[in-house]
């Protein structure tokens, strides 16, 4: 008999992490270059034309900036997320009215079986501790996709050196610092994330490695920028974006902050 997750403690725990965020509000000119790389990612991986259903496994981007909301709109006539945390769900719902979302966990959907044409999983599932859970998530997510259904998945990449150093540091101090907003969990190189993938079930199609800029002195120096004008972000902008070409090079899964995988599900 499988048990089923116990999600209480997990959605108290990040209510209150999103209350601090949303009260404050740091980061704003990294968040926005967060969702620009997490759109251009899903404009090139989603189903060629215009689906019905895309799921999104977490609300925090839209909750904290724009998100990728919008983005998901332009490939699909209905957008449904969830999120563990009622308050990320309210503050991702009262930015974009139109969403569906419910409070929900990943390893527990509220959805029914072959319902979604692509599933978009940004950085959520390295947010468990252990393996166990990740694969009842990954079996979740392939159980709600559609046959040739198209998941594009995230996750923290343990294969960047800057990133192990930072995970090997206690969440008191990244957290005190600004660099973590949440405590993080376990996460795993892109050839056992494929491996774990294809055993939930479905054909890993490409893998790749994104956000190459130096995410943690990025976010400092960005502090210091007059966050009004516009003409510098788009200098900035286009800094930060030129990082991406190192997506090109045998070494992006050295330089790339997140591991990112997109798999289809068999008819």
């Amino acid at each position: 008999m499988t048990r089923e997750p116990d999600s209480g403690s997990r959605s108290l725990e990040w209510d209150g992490y999103a209350s601090t965020w949303l009260d404050e509000t740091p980061q704003r000119l990294w968040r926005m270059h967060s969702d620009a790389l997490n759109s251009q990612l899903c404009r090139r991986w989603l189903p060629r034309g215009r689906t019905d259903l895309i799921v999104k496994t977490d609300l925090f981007d839209e909750a904290v900036s724009d998100g990728i909301y919008t983005t998901l709109l332009d490939h699909a006539d209905r957008v449904a997320a969830v999120d563990v945390s009622p308050v990320v769900a309210t503050a991702a719902v009262t930015r974009h009215s139109t969403m569906l979302a419910a409070t929900a966990d990943v390893r527990l959907l509220p959805l029914r079986d072959d319902c979604a044409d692509a599933v978009v999983s940004l950085s959520t599932l390295d947010h468990f501790t252990g393996p166990d859970d990740v694969t009842v998530a990954l079996l979740e997510l392939t159980r709600i996709l559609r046959p040739g259904g198209v998941l594009i998945l995230t996750m923290d990449n343990p294969s960047n050196p800057v990133l192990a150093v930072r995970n090997s540091l206690p969440f008191s101090l990244t957290h005190k610092v600004g660099l973590v907003p949440y405590p993080v969990g376990r996460t795993y190189d892109v050839r056992t994330m494929c491996r774990m993938t294809e055993e939930a079930g479905l054909d890993v199609t490409h893998v790749t490695a994104i956000m190459h800029a130096p995410r943690m002195l990025a976010i400092q120096a960005l502090r210091l920028v007059d966050g009004d004008r516009l003409d510098t972000h788009s200098r900035l902008a286009g800094t930060l974006m030129a990082f991406e070409k190192l997506e090109s090079l045998p070494t992006r899964f050295v330089t790339g902050h997140f591991i990112a995988i997109r798999a289809t599900k068999p008819f």
